[in-house]
């Protein structure tokens, strides 16, 4: 939609903006531009301007729309990339994964439980065939670390592809 604007020159309130780069966004009027600029566009706009700086970036699309709704004109300037204040999504990614990794724990539990009590009943079997209390023990084990490792493989497998992908 805005690729064609590359390189070009636009005028808004009276300044010259050159178009470095573009990125398409859910929102069209975001716009990022540097502090020099932001004062530049204020001291030539003889209109009331009004500012508002947003300490969770997390919910500036809800406040640009009921912004936009509300009045004519209204742009939205990112001062830097870094400005962006991610900490609420952090926060919600790391209390998704902590529950996650609880609820997995759960069910591991309870699956090793379950294996141990279907084992109960064949022990008796492998005991009347001779089979020594070590031994049953040492196939309980395997079945559990079969378990484990089952999943544990793939999961190892998947990181480490993804970790040398992305670092």
């Amino acid at each position: 939609m805005y690729k064609d604007l590359l390189n070009e020159v636009i005028h808004i309130n009276d300044t010259d903006l050159k178009v470095v780069s573009v990125y398409e966004s859910s929102n069209p009027s975001i716009f990022q531009v540097s502090r020099h600029t932001i004062e530049n566009l204020l001291q030539n706009n003889n209109e009331v301007t009004y500012i508002i700086d947003l300490k969770n970036w997390a919910y500036q699309s809800n406040i640009l729309k009921s912004l936009v709704s509300k009045y004519t004109e209204v742009y939205s300037f990112i001062e830097q990339k870094d400005d962006a204040n991610y900490t609420t999504i952090v926060y919600a990614f790391d209390i998704f994964i902590i529950l996650s990794v609880i609820i997995l724990i759960i069910i591991l539990v309870v699956s090793c439980l379950n294996i141990v009590e279907d084992e109960k009943k064949k022990n008796i079997l492998y005991h009347y065939l001779g089979y020594s209390k070590k031994k049953t023990l040492g196939l309980t084990v395997f079945k559990i670390s079969c378990v484990l490792l089952s999943g544990l493989i793939p999961n190892l497998c998947l990181y480490f592809i993804l970790s040398n992908l992305f670092f």
